[in-house]
C-alpha cells in the first residue's frame, strides 16, 4: 500500500512539473503597470477653492519589454527623456528609447524611481 501511495505522488508529480516549467519561463514578458505622480505638483502649493493642497492625481503607466513605456493621455514623440533612480534619487540611467529604458528596467531586482521627463513636467513613480 505504501508503494502504491508513493508511485501515484510520483506519477502526480511528473504530470504537474511541466506546467510549472512553462509558466515560469514566461515571466520575462509580463508587463509592469505603475502609477507616477505629476512632480511639480506634488512639490508646489496648489490650493483648492478652501486654501488645501490637493493631492495629485495618479497617472497610469505600463511598462513591457517590447512595447516600450505606455502612459494614457501622453504621446511618446512628447517624452523627452527616461530616468531610473535609486531609492536615494542617484540617476543609474538616463535613456531616450522607451524600449531600451523598458529593458533595462526590468534587470532591476530590488526597488528602483522611474522619472518620465516631459517638457513641462517631471512624472515620477517607484517601482
Amino acid at each position: 500500500m505504501r508503494r502504491l501511495i508513493y508511485f501515484l505522488s510520483f506519477i502526480i508529480f511528473l504530470l504537474f512539473s511541466p506546467f510549472v516549467c512553462v509558466a515560469s519561463s514566461n515571466n520575462d514578458d509580463e508587463d509592469i503597470e505603475t502609477t507616477v505622480t505629476d512632480e511639480i505638483i506634488t512639490t508646489r502649493e496648489d490650493p483648492d477653492q478652501i486654501g488645501r493642497r490637493t493631492a495629485p492625481r495618479p497617472i497610469f503607466v505600463t511598462i513591457s519589454k517590447t512595447n516600450g513605456v505606455s502612459i494614457i493621455g501622453v504621446q511618446k514623440s512628447d517624452i523627452i527623456s527616461y530616468q531610473i533612480c535609486d531609492t536615494d534619487n542617484n540617476v543609474i540611467g538616463t535613456y531616450i528609447n522607451d524600449k531600451e529604458f523598458a529593458k533595462d528596467l526590468f534587470l532591476f531586482n530590488e526597488f528602483v524611481k522611474i522619472k518620465i521627463v516631459l517638457p513641462d513636467r517631471t512624472l515620477v513613480g517607484e517601482i
